[in-house]
């Protein structure tokens, strides 16, 4: 979404503590486990997201962006390394979304393919 990506600049041109990209730890999650949380996810509020797996990873593509690699932090949590953006799910269907100090929930979309 263009927004965060404008957001991300500005923060880190003008270093706004609470946008600026931090170190994070890495944890090994097996592809397997991730898997439960590929899908459309909607914010409240706010666009629309999508979580595909690609090449041993995850990627997340907001609001039909360009796909962006995620890495894990815990079995539930995942985080961009460009900037302060992670998701935290609850469950596979439900999470929140983590912007600096910004929190917006976020839920599965229901997959509107007909079932055979």
């Amino acid at each position: 979404m263009l927004y965060i990506e404008l957001m991300g600049s500005i923060a880190c041109e003008y270093g706004w503590p609470d946008y600026v990209p931090q170190e994070r730890t890495l944890v090994s999650v097996p592809l397997a486990e991730q898997l439960q949380f590929t899908g459309r996810f909607q914010i409240k509020d706010g666009p629309a997201i999508e979580i595909r797996e690609a090449k041993a990873s995850l990627q997340l593509s907001i609001g039909g962006g360009e796909p962006r690699q995620l890495f894990t932090s815990s079995s539930q949590s995942f985080f961009l390394t460009d900037d302060v953006m992670q998701l935290s799910f609850d469950s596979p269907n439900h999470g929140t979304v983590i912007f600096g100090t910004r929190r917006d929930t976020f839920e599965r979309v229901p997959d509107a393919t007909p079932k055979p």
